[in-house]
């Protein structure tokens, strides 16, 4: 891990973007639009698919952060943690929170963006989106410093609140359309 530490893509990252497999997907089908879009503000992807909060956090804690000081850290984090059918809404915001708060002490300039979970399930009444709806609300009240929450969960809803497959074809990963609506809403926050 030293190597990786030392590497100038990473030490020179003005942004970071940590969390699960909907991050990493900037590196597949979000490639596009990463570069069309985000490749100005000299990003560093830290997405690993499958992580849930404890995995993120052990990860920071084992160097993950270590020689990087960006302005901003975009985090998404917690889908995983509610479809593994163990954590509920309150205990994901709890993990979510520890996070930060380890991203805080590490990073303590740092800016951190902190996306909402996404929703998923195709349809507004998925009883997934009532667990994602409660997570984000508990989320949202957070106290931590330098933080910024945003829901950008809408820009993957039609009027009706179902997700189409044109966005999120597995309801929960986006493709590449939508990474590349993801990407200008990212922009405005930049």
């Amino acid at each position: 891990m030293e190597s990786r530490r030392r590497d100038p893509a990473r030490v020179g990252a003005e942004v970071v973007f940590l969390g699960d497999s909907i991050t990493e997907g900037w590196m597949g089908p979000g490639a596009e639009a990463w570069a069309a879009s985000l490749a100005r503000f000299k990003p560093l992807n830290l997405g690993i698919g499958g992580d849930q909060t404890q995995h993120v956090l052990w990860r920071i804690r084992h160097g993950e952060l270590d020689g990087l000081q960006p302005r901003m850290l975009v985090l998404l984090i917690g889908t995983n943690n509610l479809g593994s059918g163990i954590w509920d809404p309150a205990a994901t915001a709890r993990g979510i929170e520890t996070v930060l708060q380890e991203i805080r002490t590490r990073l303590p300039a740092t800016h951190i963006l902190h996306l909402a979970i996404f929703p998923r399930g195709e349809f507004a009444d998925d009883p997934m989106r009532a667990k994602v709806a409660e997570t984000n609300q508990l989320l949202a009240g957070l106290a931590i410093p330098q933080r910024t929450f945003v829901d950008m969960g809408s820009i993957f809803l039609d009027a009706d609140g179902r997700i189409s497959r044109a966005l999120m074809d597995d309801f929960l990963h986006p493709t590449a359309a939508g990474y590349s609506r993801w990407a200008q809403r990212l922009e405005s926050e930049f």
